[in-house]
């Protein structure tokens, strides 16, 4: 939980979520495990406290630098940001801009990758175990989710803080990815498992080199060969 903390949002979020988990033990009488979930939270939000005050002492702001916030958006411009910025999540391969007028030919691939991806998964369901079950780590995972995506929304009403996007909603999607992830690969779906796991491994592979900073990266290739050339 410190770690999250040092993501700003993220950790001021999880602790209400670890908080109510907490609550929840307690409540239903497993007083030695919400006592572990309470020690979590206080050690966490000493840290988050002396983190603050350091900055404060430092530079004169709790956060470390000064944060101009967002002007008024009207709900409308609020909803639409948001959407879009769960749009660009979804599509794992490659996000989309918005701003630009022209049709991104790139992301179009990506789409029809992902979404050719998503029939041969869906193609493959027979060899699913049904019905799905959910194991108590997958639901605390999707409780997650859901927790902190109301929790950021809800933040973000009171405080227009930056526009979503990748940083504020990453780990909204990423437990879920790990929860889907978790129910195939759970011993009772090894079937679909095993008939599906080359294809998602497949996707991955093609979504991170096709966001890989190609131009970045062949830059530095030529930089260091020229270097190289020059010592020798």
């Amino acid at each position: 939980m410190i770690f999250l903390f040092l993501f700003r949002y993220v950790g001021v979020i999880y602790i209400f979520i670890v908080a109510l988990y907490g609550l929840k033990y307690f409540l239903n009488g497993v007083r030695k495990l919400s006592y572990s979930y309470f020690a979590a939270i206080v050690a966490s939000s000493i840290f988050s406290l002396w983190y603050l005050y350091d900055n404060k002492l430092s530079s004169g702001y709790l956060t470390g630098t000064q944060r101009i916030h967002l002007g008024y958006q009207t709900f409308f411009e609020f909803t639409k940001l948001l959407f879009q910025a769960l749009f660009n999540e979804i599509n794992v391969a490659r996000n989309y801009n918005f701003n630009n007028e022209n049709l991104d030919f790139l992301f179009v691939s990506s789409i029809i990758i992902q979404s050719f991806t998503i029939f041969l998964l869906v193609k493959k369901r027979s060899y699913l175990n049904r019905p799905l079950k959910l194991n108590s780590g997958a639901k605390a995972l999707l409780n997650i989710s859901v927790g902190y995506l109301v929790g950021i929304v809800l933040l973000k009403i009171i405080i227009p803080f930056d526009n979503f996007d990748f940083r504020i909603l990453f780990p909204f999607t990423s437990p879920l990815f790990i929860m889907a992830l978790a129910v195939i690969s759970n011993s009772s779906q090894r079937e679909y498992f095993k008939k599906t796991y080359r294809i998602i491994v497949l996707f991955m592979l093609i979504s991170f080199m096709w966001n890989l900073p190609k131009k970045y990266i062949l830059n530095k290739i030529k930089h260091v060969q020229l270097t190289m050339n020059q010592a020798f």
